[in-house]
């Protein structure tokens, strides 16, 4: 890869408060006046953000899309395609042998299996499936539909690289369309997409820009294998420096935290700076807790933990029986705080997406604002509710209306289930029959049946509280500033965030945010790269088969101490276990050698940490456990009263 800065990219390093949508916006506007007939594309990462930029940017040139939303129409003309048909077959075909053959002999698969063949008089086999697929499609879910050639969300991305690859024609197509490519929190976009922009946007007179911020990414949706390629992209023109959110103070401890010249942040004169950060060492984190409530009323209290934070919602059940369900369990594409606190188009729950949809309806009744209530019962687009509540042709008929919303207002407000209240919406006919009827089936084979027996008062709670945040995770304030702010430091299991080891390092080393990030990527590449060229998969090889693999070891292990020799992460988080190894060489104590959780959850620690103190405006606490800090105490009152807190114990 040339080392050479391309003049046509751009990355737009834009920190917590620096005016990132404003930059865009701007931009945007600008070009547009200078030239109305060139047509600009921007991705965002969520439906909002999209809706947000377009009520700030009119012209009809300017196309704001999802990524997923923009990649599935932007190659729709391309999925009937022979060719593209066939590429997609090569691409799944060991997927799709695996399923017909059911070799993990699952149930479920079996009877989707029998039902296929029954559909299609008795024919399940690869040629079948290939000579009877028309099209392929983006089936807007988080799995393949391998029979019919539906790409899930990850896969559409992934397919677009692959397509683009053997087929630069549509390379060209994208340039030809778009003099502009904006691309929103590019740090939480996929590898794929990325290289996508960017092998499209190269050696063309397209301009492309990357915008966001690395600390803030706390999804895993980017796996760091597009870092080679930011090197390549000028950094310094659009750089936002100024913080327009923090105090001076605050602004101080988070330059300290990123450690890195090159993301040093300002402020402007006129802020504040009287209140200095605190935190709060202490074993009794509750009682501190509430006396830094009674103080400050509003104050935004920030968790690791969902559980904690949906109990203080009063969603605890609810939380609890979503997180059951496998398809929001650990690791999947979408989580139970998606479900539960995205209040528009962005959740990824049918059930939900109709609850708050229904509660938006209310609340407006409540305003009286009836030609709304007219415009969503004829929304086109959402196919919700029975129109046939709408053949108002007498006074009657308006005084019944009117009945029947007061009606299921009161029933919305009741002690019940959230099944009774969808059951009383159906036998009112108030919402279309095929939205309500796959919740109603009383078995346990309903996957929605636990969460179906929760009060609905729960989902009330979520609702009032997403009109006044006061409780959130490091994870759920994303972008979003508050005037008072508590962080309270804890470590988690699931997601992984060690918390405590990351003030740990921090207290004992001078650590810069880049410089440990990069030191994650290449380890994690480093072992995978061995993997590969070895054929193994060291998680799976067993005790009993050290001297199986002895010499693949320890070749990795030298290769890791002469790369890493000196490197202050590579010694904090492997030196102890390199000398356990040395003394008792065996599997188990090789594979300390090579576990990178503890290296994510601290590096998402330093994230978290981070993004939370940068949520504060005016006031910031940070409550800490003594317990956890005890061994480095010391250390670590004298690096944050460093970075600029005041330390209370």
């Amino acid at each position: 890869m040339a080392n050479a800065v391309n003049n046509n990219m751009f990355l737009v390093n834009a920190p917590a408060g620096s005016g990132k949508t404003t930059f865009i916006k701007d931009k945007i506007n600008e070009i547009v006046n200078n030239d109305k007939n060139c047509k600009i594309l921007c991705i965002t990462y969520t439906n909002r953000a999209t809706d947000e930029l377009i009520s700030k940017i009119n012209s009809k040139n300017v196309k704001i899309s999802t990524i997923h939303s923009f990649v599935s129409e932007f190659l729709n003309i391309y999925f009937s395609n022979k060719n593209i048909i066939e590429l997609y077959f090569e691409i799944y075909k060991d997927d799709i042998l695996n399923r017909i053959n059911n070799i993990s002999n699952d149930e479920k698969i079996e009877i989707a299996n029998q039902k296929y063949r029954e559909e299609h008089d008795g024919n399940l086999s690869f040629e079948y499936l290939k000579n009877n697929t028309e099209t392929i499609s983006y089936n807007e879910l988080p799995f393949n539909s391998l029979y019919y050639g539906g790409l899930s969300h990850d896969a559409l991305l992934l397919f677009a690289e692959i397509l683009m690859d053997k087929y630069p024609i549509i390379k060209k197509r994208l340039t030809a369309l778009y003099k502009y490519i904006f691309i929103d929190e590019y740090q939480d976009t996929s590898a794929n997409i990325l290289r996508f922009f960017y092998n499209s946007v190269k050696d063309s007179s397209t301009m492309l820009f990357l915008c966001g911020d690395k600390m803030q990414q706390i999804y895993k949706s980017y796996d760091g294998s597009f870092e080679d390629y930011l090197s390549l992209f000028n950094s310094e023109t659009y750089s936002l420096k100024m913080n327009y959110r923090s105090s001076k103070n605050i602004v101080k401890i988070l330059n300290n935290i990123y450690n890195d010249s090159l993301f040093t942040q300002k402020c402007p004169d006129e802020i504040d700076d009287s209140n200095v950060p605190q935190i709060y060492i202490t074993n009794d984190i509750g009682t501190v807790l509430n006396d830094i409530e009674v103080q400050y009323p509003e104050i935004l209290k920030l968790y690791i933990y969902n559980k904690e934070r949906f109990e203080n919602i009063g969603a605890k059940n609810l939380y609890e029986k979503i997180s059951n369900m496998e398809k929001y369990s650990f690791g999947r594409k979408y989580s139970p705080v998606d479900v539960l606190l995205k209040n528009d188009l962005d959740n990824p729950d049918p059930l939900f997406k109709l609850l708050f949809e229904i509660h938006n309806f209310l609340k407006i009744y409540k305003l009286k604002q009836y030609g709304l209530l007219i415009q969503k019962i004829n929304n086109k687009k959402q196919k919700i509710y029975n129109k046939d509540l709408l053949k108002i042709n007498k006074h009657e008929d308006k005084k019944h209306f009117r009945n029947l919303i007061e009606e299921i207002y009161r029933k919305y407000n009741e002690n019940t289930t959230i099944i009774d209240f969808l059951k009383f919406l159906n036998d009112k006919k108030f919402v279309l029959n095929q939205i309500i009827e796959n919740y109603l089936e009383d078995t346990d084979e309903n996957e929605y049946f636990d969460v179906l027996n929760q009060n609905l008062e729960e989902f009330r709670n979520i609702c009032q509280y997403l009109e006044n945040p006061k409780i959130s995770t490091q994870h759920g304030v994303k972008g979003e500033g508050h005037n008072e702010v508590v962080f309270i430091a804890e470590d988690s299991g699931n997601p992984s965030v060690k918390m405590y080891k990351f003030f740990e390092l921090i207290s004992k080393n001078n650590i810069c945010y880049s410089e440990f990030e990069k030191f994650y990527y290449d380890y994690v590449k480093d072992i995978k790269k061995f993997e590969s060229s070895m054929q193994i998969n060291f998680s799976e090889v067993k005790k009993n088969e050290y001297e199986k693999y002895k010499n693949s070891f320890e070749e990795l292990i030298k290769n890791l101490q002469l790369k890493y020799d000196g490197n202050i992460y590579y010694n904090f988080f492997f030196l102890n276990a390199l000398n356990l190894y040395n003394s008792k060489p065996n599997v188990t104590n090789f594979k300390e050698l090579i576990k990178i959780n503890t290296v994510f959850g601290t590096l998402t620690a330093y994230k978290l940490f981070y993004v939370g103190c940068s949520r504060a405006k005016k006031i910031l606490k940070v409550i800490v456990n003594y317990s956890q800090i005890n061994k480095f105490h010391n250390e670590f009152k004298t690096k944050m009263n460093n970075f600029g807190f005041h330390v209370v114990e």
